[in-house]
């Protein structure tokens, strides 16, 4: 089956890879094309042929992704699949023309909502299984929490998720019943990391089993994590295979 093709296009590395993996996360069946400006969207568009492009607003200066619908427009390509996003401008600011959808960076249910409007959404079953079986993911960056729950429900439909943003919320999950059985989770996490999370389990599980149930996925190499396993950002096979010895 031929897939769509859908564009991210965006200056910031960080937010192209993250805006990848939500996008190939929900829509699975998609191919996703990423861009750092006009100039190299507009060269992906001449390759291809691209189904949804979604596009920051400055990048590096401020009104790009408004050039950027005007060459698209000037080129055929339907307006109506383009999405501008932005942290720094409001809808009320943009221009009359041409007409663009709007969704303020951060704004996930806004996201949601277009994304389901204009590009087909796909189910993605890997594994069932009759036990309903809790994992812990931690983050303190809700786009990366909703994307790793989205990713990791579709993939295993039967895995009981829950999520954590503060270490209060880690030590509240870690008294529920039932209990965690694993924890994926960042080591930075603004007021406190990864080894935190692992002394709040120490304590509940024991050393052993945090050891070996926590594993810390990070866009950064690691080597200050103790004994706890170490995965990449983004290596979702990796991570997947981490999930299964755990709980198939």
């Amino acid at each position: 089956m031929k897939k769509n093709i859908i564009l991210i296009v965006d200056d910031d590395p960080g937010v192209r890879k993250i805006s990848e993996l939500w996008l190939s996360t929900y829509f699975p069946e998609n191919e996703v094309r990423l861009a750092s400006g006009v100039e190299e969207a507009m060269e992906v568009l001449g390759e291809h042929s691209v189904h949804a492009v979604i596009s920051d607003w400055a990048m590096p200066e401020q009104g790009d992704g408004v050039d950027l619908a005007r060459k698209l427009k000037n080129c055929g390509f339907d307006l109506d699949q383009f999405l501008l996003t932005s942290g720094e401008v409001t809808v009320g600011e943009l221009p009359n023309e041409p007409r663009i959808h709007f969704v303020p960076k951060g704004d996930l249910e806004g996201l949601k909502t277009w994304c389901a409007d204009h590009i087909e959404p796909y189910p993605h079953v890997r594994h069932k299984d009759s036990e309903m079986r809790t994992l812990l993911i931690v983050d303190d960056d809700e786009l990366v929490r909703e994307t790793f729950l989205t990713w990791v429900s579709h993939t295993f439909p039967t895995l009981e998720v829950e999520v954590a943003a503060t270490l209060e919320q880690v030590a509240q999950s870690s008294r529920n019943v039932p209990s965690p059985v694993a924890v994926i989770t960042d080591y930075d996490l603004g007021d406190f990391d990864a080894m935190d999370v692992w002394e709040v389990y120490r304590d509940h599980w024991g050393q052993e089993k945090a050891n070996e149930d926590i594993v810390v996925v990070s866009g950064l190499e690691r080597e200050d994590i103790g004994a706890m396993a170490f995965i990449g950002k983004g290596n979702l096979q990796t991570i997947s295979v981490w999930i299964e010895e755990r709980f198939y």
